[in-house]
C-alpha cells in the first residue's frame, strides 16, 4: 500500500507499507491502515528531518558534484552558522523569522 499523506502542519509524506500477512487479508489490513491514517486516529511513525541531518544529507549528495575545497567551505559555513543556530531544531519548526534574525546577525557580524 502505498499513498500521500499530509500531516497537520501541512507537511506531505509518502507512505509505503505492507501487511504483516501476505494473505487475502492484506487488503483489509491496507484499507484499514489507510482509514486509520487518514481518519488521524494513527500517525506514521515518522520522526521529523533535524536540520542537522538535512545538512548532512545535502552535503553528503553534492560531493562528487563540487571541488573539495568548495565542499569544505560548505561544511564550515554549515557548522559555524546554521547548525550553530538550528542544528537540533526539526525542519517544520524554523520559522521564517529565524531564518530572518540569523540573515541579520550575520550581516551585522560579516
Amino acid at each position: 500500500m502505498q499513498f500521500r499523506w499530509t500531516h497537520p502542519d501541512g507537511w506531505v509524506e509518502f507512505v509505503r507499507t505492507t501487511s504483516p500477512v501476505q494473505t487475502r487479508r492484506e487488503e483489509e489490513w491496507e484499507r484499514n491502515k489507510r482509514l486509520a491514517l487518514l481518519g488521524g486516529q494513527l500517525a506514521p511513525k515518522v520522526r521529523p528531518t533535524r536540520v542537522k541531518e538535512a545538512a548532512e544529507t545535502l552535503l553528503r549528495s553534492s560531493a562528487p558534484d563540487i571541488k573539495a575545497s568548495t565542499l569544505g567551505r560548505y561544511r564550515d559555513a554549515f557548522r559555524l552558522h546554521i547548525l550553530a543556530a538550528f542544528g537540533d531544531k526539526a525542519i517544520s519548526q524554523v520559522r521564517d523569522e529565524d531564518v530572518d534574525e540569523l540573515k541579520a546577525s550575520l550581516c551585522a557580524t560579516l
